[in-house]
């Protein structure tokens, strides 16, 4: 088919640029969009012996290792990539999420303020920090950061409810409304965002 043939195509180019690590890079992400992990495995690990610096396929290959379970190897590869290029505030988040997912809290804290402080510009960062800021019993940073996070992305439905929520736990009713008045406009059609409006009285 034409398909067939275009993804032939595809291939044997990808092909022609598997001496650079950028090559390899795409190849992988080839196989991993065909969910051929094993040869996506094979080539991220190619892209990082052509380019001992780059980051990326270390970044791409975490992933698949998460993917699969194989968590202690996701780490140590995205441990290599903070040495290898301390200013990376995505390595430093996502070394952040797999110490949470891990159970490990006091590294994940460690490794969120670090992606925090290099800016990372992802209102996911902002929610997920705080979240386990708020677990960990400190909802002032947690609300500090939430806040750093709106001036990223307003419009952020996670960030405006976790405001709401944190603050009315900390029954700072009317900085809650603020926050689920703005909720309520974003995200009409969200039964759980809009649970949380109504029972703060904002209608």
């Amino acid at each position: 088919s034409a398909y067939t043939s275009a993804n032939t195509e595809l291939y044997h180019y990808l092909l022609y640029q598997a001496d650079f690590a950028h090559g390899n890079i795409s190849i992988a992400d080839y196989y991993m969009k065909i969910n051929d992990q094993k040869n996506a495995e094979k080539f991220y690990l190619r892209a990082i012996q052509k380019d001992s610096l780059a980051n990326l396929p270390r970044i791409n290959l975490s992933v698949l290792y998460n993917s699969q379970g194989r968590n202690k190897e996701a780490l140590s590869i995205l441990e290599t990539a903070a040495k290898t290029d301390s200013k990376n505030a995505q390595v430093f988040y996502d070394l952040a999420l797999l110490h949470n997912e891990m159970n490990n809290k006091d590294a994940a804290l460690r490794n969120f303020q670090k992606a925090y402080e290099l800016k990372l510009q992802d209102p996911r960062l902002y929610y997920n920090y705080a979240l386990l800021l708020q677990q960990m019993r400190n909802s002032n940073k947690a609300i500090k950061i939430l806040e750093s996070g709106l001036k990223i992305d307003r419009s952020s439905t996670s960030i405006n409810y976790a405001l709401a929520f944190i603050y009315s736990q900390n029954r700072q009713t009317a900085k809650a409304q603020q926050y689920a008045i703005i909720l309520k406009k974003l995200d009409p059609n969200n039964p759980e965002d809009q649970q949380l409006v109504a029972a703060l009285g904002v209608n």
